[in-house]
């Protein structure tokens, strides 16, 4: 099975974040957009794997450890690819999201897990297959619409699955942050 990590996103966010994915192909970009229930910010992706139990429990441990913090949308963007762009809107950095995303990784390898080995950028994927010009002008829409902002108190262990020519991604299990806090504070 195809598994990652991610931050999920409420149902009003998704629905914005689909809203300008269609802005987005009205500007001429053309592509395909995720199903607004797929919007999602990637932690960890794993790619194959037959043992979501050992992914659950790094994820378990590294999430223990972090606090809830916000995510907030920042500036646009495009991967470059040559069978078609992708079209993403960026996440601010926040140094809870970072040592989040760094524990995760450290405890998956731990459980002998082989994680993409690339810096992390943070984005939410909004078009994929996308005809972008190199000269579109992407900093021109940081002012069409306003930033997004997301709550972020638990994460989930997704697997990805094609069902025709659909994405879809399934839930395996969810681990709240700063259980590990918390406990201790009940203990006192």
């Amino acid at each position: 099975m195809r598994l990652f990590t991610a931050v999920e996103f409420s149902p009003a966010n998704r629905e914005a974040l689909r809203q300008r994915a269609l802005a987005l192909q009205e500007k001429g970009l053309g592509g395909r957009t995720p199903r607004a229930e797929n919007y999602h910010l990637t932690l960890v992706f794993l790619g194959e794997s037959q043992n979501p139990q050992a992914a659950a429990a790094a994820m378990e441990q590294a999430a223990a450890r972090c606090q809830p913090f916000t995510l907030k949308t920042g500036a646009y963007g495009c991967f470059r690819r040559s069978g078609g762009h992708i079209c993403w809107l960026g996440v601010e950095p926040d140094k809870e999201l970072l040592i989040l995303q760094r524990l995760l990784l450290a405890r998956l390898r731990e459980q002998g897990f082989r994680p993409e080995d690339r810096p992390y950028r943070p984005h939410i994927t909004l078009l994929r297959q996308a005809q972008t010009p190199a000269d579109f002008p992407w900093r021109d829409l940081a002012g069409d619409w306003p930033g997004l902002t997301q709550p972020v108190r638990r994460i989930v262990l997704m697997q990805s699955s094609r069902a025709g020519d659909q994405l879809r991604y399934t839930p395996l299990a969810y681990a709240d942050l700063g259980r590990e806090e918390n406990k201790t504070e009940r203990e006192l």
